[in-house]
């Protein structure tokens, strides 16, 4: 544009010289003019640049957004492929063992006899049991750790803190206490989790065995035909109890879906004591009756093929009450706690969470074949006053990996993640038999450490007021 404006302005010139000379005016005023053109080309050159600029600055955002986007894609399918893998992994295995059992099933010869069939078990240790608690609860914290969400701004919700109040001490304004906050190395989310995990097998499945009856009610029809007991085989003293649970539904007692709640349970444990006159011997049936179910095939491993039609309808029955047992954990306040994920996720988790309630019911039911006194589990109400004592509490896992609590310092207790198992008036002289251990969280300073800030602050000591209480078991 620049050397087409020169062309014009020699043509001009050309032109006025074959005409005259120019006056120095002219050549002045087309001087001036020559350079307004100029300077506005030159400024209209600048704006073209900064737009060509702010374009090219806007094309290579665009590209890094479209590459982070892709290798965001790009490991988001890796992880669902690894997810799928795994799983069909999984499948393919136990696919394996189910063909090698039938196979086994197949070349063995059907000689077997009904004792066979039903072998006899045997009354757990409390040291096995002990085991078994040790074993599963590792388990546990694993699949909290694996599961927990790491925002610990979702536990400020009323409904949770009201769930989790019955295994873990408030504040007074209601909300959890701040000592669970203190250690960036422990996800309290995670904690809250295991506890309430913790909890809710102990309380719904071990110290009790009436979820057995529960169990058997989820598919009922499969258990009573015409003319024949409830229950097979079973002495007449558990038929006469199978009746009472199975038969003719009691006045004033509701199903709901077909499906008696734990409390309707209860009250038909409560109307078969009541119409014996309390005896003793409820305690020694409802042991008999477990125990027949048990070797008939409640406690056996739903991997291990069954060996008969009733003893596969006995594993269903445990795998199907297991999975609602599931259903109901996770539709309750544990879901605040659950990280978000995939629908494969979601599906291996709630698959690990359903084997170990079934692992839980299956101890239950083995435990309840010889307990003849009840159970019971000592919790928050029990060890919310007191400071750790190796003799009569254990740290929990998180705590424990940590490391950061010292021996021999006293920490207040905060919650009770596993309370402690009692068998009531098992005990010498009648008194009650410890199983297990209560797992607790405790305040990650000492007490000498909070009433020595409490003295340099001169304040009042949170613990100042507060009584020791010491618990002693036989």
């Amino acid at each position: 544009m620049v050397g087409g404006g020169l062309d014009g302005t020699s043509r001009l010139l050309s032109h006025k010289t074959s005409k005259g000379t120019l006056s120095p005016g002219d050549l002045i005023r087309d001087n001036v003019r020559l350079q307004k053109k100029v300077a506005s080309l030159q400024e209209t050159e600048k704006c073209l640049k900064r737009r060509n600029r702010d374009l090219s600055e806007y094309l290579a955002s665009l590209r890094k957004e479209d590459e982070a986007s892709q290798r965001a894609w790009e490991e988001e399918t890796k992880a669902m492929v690894s997810a799928f893998q795994a799983r069909l992994n999984e499948l393919e295995e136990l696919a394996t063992r189910q063909k090698g059992r039938l196979q086994a099933m197949k070349n063995s010869q059907r000689t077997t006899s009904t004792k066979e069939q039903h072998p006899k078990i045997q009354a757990l240790t409390i040291a096995e049991i002990r085991k078994w608690f040790t074993a599963r609860g590792s388990i546990w914290y694993g699949w909290a750790e694996d599961y927990a969400h790491i925002d610990a701004n979702r536990l400020d919700n009323v409904q949770l803190c009201s769930a989790v109040s019955l295994f873990t001490r408030l504040g007074d304004d209601g909300k959890l206490r701040p000592e669970l906050f203190t250690n960036n190395r422990i996800n309290p989310v995670q904690v809250l989790l295991q506890g309430m995990l913790t909890n809710f097998i102990i309380n719904e499945i071990i110290i009790s065995p009436l979820w057995i009856f529960a169990a058997l009610n989820v598919n009922r029809a499969e258990f009573i035909t015409p003319n024949s007991s409830p229950i097979s085989p079973i002495s007449r003293n558990n038929e006469l109890f199978a009746e009472y649970l199975f038969g003719a539904k009691p006045m004033g007692v509701s199903f709901v879906e077909g499906l008696p709640t734990m409390p309707e349970i209860e009250r038909y444990h409560d109307l078969i004591v009541k119409a014996l006159g309390g005896s003793n011997e409820i305690h020694i049936w409802r042991s008999q009756l477990a125990r027949a179910l048990t070797e008939a095939g409640l406690s056996q491993d739903h991997m291990d093929v069954p060996t008969s039609k009733s003893m596969r309808r006995l594993v269903r029955a445990r795998r199907d009450y297991a999975k609602k047992l599931a259903e109901d954990f996770l539709s309750g306040p544990a879901c605040i706690l659950l990280r978000d994920q995939a629908a494969a996720g979601i599906e291996r988790m709630e698959w690990k969470l359903v084997n170990e309630l079934d692992a839980a019911l299956r101890l239950s039911a083995q435990i309840w074949s010889f307990q003849t006194t009840p159970l019971a589990a000592a919790g928050i109400e029990k060890f919310g006053t007191n400071f750790l004592d190796s003799t009569e509490m254990n740290l929990c896992q998180a705590q424990e990996m940590d490391m950061s609590i010292k021996g021999g310092e006293k920490h207040e207790v905060i919650a009770v993640l596993q309370p402690e198992i009692m068998a009531v008036g098992a005990g010498d002289e009648g008194l009650d038999a410890i199983w297990t251990n209560a797992q607790v969280f405790v305040s990650p300073r000492s007490v000498v450490a909070a009433e020595k800030a409490g003295r340099h602050s001169h304040s009042r000591s949170v613990l100042s007021g507060r009584s020791v209480i010491s618990v002693h078991h036989s």
